[in-house]
């Protein structure tokens, strides 16, 4: 994956990868945001719920519980607008969408992604119709399901196409490219 460090990072989602997305965003000294539909978690292996807990109670992130994103804009970076009146809008540097197995139509729809016959409309990069927001593993995967590999497959083809396209700058690939030799 692309390495973040010292960004404003919004995790969205409640199961165990959006706690792993956290605990390792905070690693790499991001300040983490993690917006969760409910008011308690209920998906989450203990160890995971636990480590969001402590980083939590240590106020190295915060956690907007009962939280929904409605649409999502670029504005010189993600512009985060909540259905909840007293979050309004924010700025991110990054959004992380962490949303499971399942397709989430609605949501992915209510950011304005495209669909065609109920699933999002990908280029052969897996980019959506908007520029630089990419789907991979089973949210890319379509009607004939997923796997392991077709995750590490569109996500693979995702940092190749960021890597060509000088999106990711030349200090961040030197480490991708260390980084995989191991």
């Amino acid at each position: 994956s692309v390495p973040i460090f010292d960004k404003n990072v919004l995790v969205v989602g409640g199961g165990d990868s959006a706690s792993e997305y956290v605990q390792y965003l905070v690693e790499q000294g991001n300040k983490v945001t993690l917006s969760y539909r409910r008011e308690n978690f209920s998906r989450m292996l203990d160890h995971n719920l636990d480590a969001l807990y402590a980083l939590e109670k240590n106020n190295l992130i915060q956690i907007l519980y009962k939280s929904n994103v409605k649409e999502l804009r670029n504005q010189d970076g993600p512009l985060v607008v909540f259905e909840e009146e007293q979050l309004g809008e924010k700025s991110y540097d990054h959004v992380v969408l962490a949303l499971g197995g399942t397709t989430p139509k609605n949501f992915l729809q209510l950011l304005g992604i495209k669909f065609k016959d109920n699933w999002p409309i990908l280029d052969h990069n897996y980019q959506t119709n908007i520029t630089g927001l990419f789907l991979a593993g089973d949210l890319a995967s379509g009607p004939k399901g997923g796997s392991i590999i077709t995750a590490f497959n569109s996500a693979a083809t995702i940092m190749e196409y960021l890597n060509s396209s000088q999106l990711i700058p030349h200090h961040a690939q030197e480490d991708l490219c260390r980084d995989s030799l191991y």
